[in-house]
């Protein structure tokens, strides 16, 4: 994997990830067919997620125009205790924020990421709703390749292809 001013190995990743981020980069997630529902099967989704979004942030990083796009993960995920929930929501915190903002050119877009198997909430739902009447486009991507085609569809240029990343 390549990156802006160098290259990026899988072993850059941590090593709980990397075989993980293998099969996510490929669209597949191990052994999903054998998990039953179940607290082991969201723990599974979760840990695949995570590293989902950490070779989504390799991809943006080796792919996005570096002058003209500027991008960050909105860490909105995992649970708090009542007293850290209120806290983050006085100093702004929404409920359903898509995984990751992006701005190219002074204009907005947002990017959900989920794994196979996972399903936009009605939080993240009503969110999605709230940011598009606000004028920003939000996808959701469960691929590499949808990240892809969601950045070329608002029209930012990339300087790499999800394909070519790999």
């Amino acid at each position: 994997m390549t990156k802006r001013g160098g290259t990026v190995s899988l072993a850059d990743l941590a090593p709980a990830y990397q075989d993980r981020a293998i099969r996510i980069h490929a669209g597949v997630m191990e052994g999903e067919k054998a998990l039953k529902q179940g607290r082991r099967s969201a723990l599974l989704r979760k840990e695949s997620e995570d590293a989902f979004n950490i070779v989504v942030e390799r991809f943006l990083t080796y792919a996005l125009p570096p002058l003209d796009t500027w991008f960050c993960h909105i860490p909105n995920e995992g649970k708090r205790s009542k007293a850290e929930g209120a806290k983050l929501k006085a100093k702004g915190m929404k409920k359903g924020a898509a995984d990751l903002l992006l701005i190219h050119l002074g204009r907005a877009f947002m990017l959900e990421l989920k794994v196979t198997g996972g399903k936009v909430s009605a939080d993240q739902a009503l969110c999605h709703a709230d940011v598009r009447r606000a004028g920003a486009p939000v996808a959701v991507a469960f691929t590499l390749t949808e990240v892809e085609t969601a950045l070329r569809t608002w029209g930012i240029p990339l300087r790499g292809t999800a394909q070519g990343f790999a």
